[in-house]
């Protein structure tokens, strides 16, 4: 079976001062009708390479690869994109979960089945903690235990020992409480920078989370940290992940599907990962349900043993209670901290239209 059209639209979720969330959403329709849908958001290419414009000139220039392609061909279909055009991984993994979506509803299987089997149907959330002062984020996280999180990501990365105050905070009012907290800087730090960090939070029961922009930076902290590593930005593809675990750079590894070019290469790096003894955690870069649907069709793929948590669109819509919803039904209800992943077909998400406006191209046309 073939794609006979590709669809792709933008819409901005949210509309704020230091930058809108705008994001790109892709429509294949196959022969018979049936329909996907794939999402993929950039941060304006501040945090991974791309931004919206660049994600929708990728999707133009990459609808003839997919219109060639049988729909049952994701190895075939992700090799093709990637000698089409070199990177713009965000732009293929719109496209690629837009495909999975649409494998499992033609085949009546949720995307979770297809892509290694359902280990399990509820996984933590993890809650971002984001604040100016250490009372803020202690306040945050006290009301994210209260709803019943356990599983919390505490932003840092501007001077290290103000951060290292926020964590002493925020650990006080919750580690009683919760299961995990990992201590994200974002590559935000020199090596110099995250040993002061590490020094002040050593004795804690928190994860250190991508300070340094380099594996090899990641690799000489890990050699002296007595708490976990954990790797997020520096892995963009399986090549990537060789490289961490050949250097011994991490205890623990964050994959981000719009990140590494869709599920297809998330789902080798999630197999990867688990066999070298790696925990996983499973994050996007933001964006509508429509991301996120895909992601936690992944997390009930991992083996309970190793994965972490998972990110969810809700914690996004408490942050931002304004930011523009994409679904009429989620593909994972999050409950008390927990998200509840759907069995339904494909992503298991219906999709809302009106909230995607009009489409910016159409190929065909």
């Amino acid at each position: 079976m073939r794609i006979s059209r590709l669809i792709c639209y933008g819409t901005v979720l949210l509309t704020r001062p230091r930058g809108n969330l705008d994001t790109t959403v892709v429509e294949v329709v196959a022969e018979d009708g049936t329909v996907g849908f794939g999402e993929a958001l950039t941060h304006d290419g501040f945090y991974i390479e791309g931004f919206p414009g660049s994600v929708r000139a990728a999707v133009r220039a990459l609808a003839p690869v997919v219109l060639a392609h049988d729909v049952f061909d994701p190895a075939g279909l992700n090799e093709a994109m990637d000698v089409a055009i070199l990177g713009h991984l965000p732009a293929k993994a719109a496209i690629d979960a837009a495909l999975w979506d649409l494998r499992g509803k033609i085949l009546g299987q949720s995307t979770a089945a297809l892509l290694g089997g359902f280990r399990q149907d509820t996984v933590p959330a993890v809650r971002q903690v984001i604040g100016a002062s250490s009372e803020e984020m202690a306040a945050i996280a006290v009301d994210g235990v209260e709803s019943g999180f356990t599983h919390f990501q505490v932003k840092v990365g501007e001077d290290p020992i103000a951060s290292a105050k926020k964590v002493h905070a925020v650990y006080d009012a919750i580690h009683e409480r919760a299961q995990f907290i990992t201590c994200d800087a974002n590559r935000k730090w020199t090596l110099a920078q995250a040993r002061l960090f590490l020094n002040e939070i050593a004795k804690l029961n928190v994860y250190f989370e991508q300070p340094c922009d380099r594996l090899t930076q990641l690799a000489e902290l890990r050699r002296i940290s007595p708490i976990p590593m954990l790797v997020d930005e520096s892995i963009r593809g399986l090549a990537d992940l060789v490289d961490c675990l050949r250097l011994e750079a991490a205890d623990s590894i964050c994959i981000k599907p719009a990140r590494v070019g869709g599920l297809t290469k998330a789902a080798q790096l999630r197999d990867l990962a688990q066999a070298a003894g790696l925990m996983v955690m499973l994050g996007e870069p933001g964006g509508g349900e429509i991301a996120y649907a895909g992601l936690q069709q992944l997390a009930a793929t991992c083996n309970p043993s190793s994965l972490i948590c998972a990110s969810s669109a809700s914690t996004w819509h408490k942050f931002y209670p304004s930011m523009k919803s994409l679904a009429v039904t989620e593909g994972g209800k999050l409950e008390r901290g927990r998200i509840n992943i759907s069995r339904a077909p494909g992503l298991g998400i219906e999709v809302d239209r009106a909230a995607l406006g009009d489409p910016l191209f159409i190929v065909p046309n």
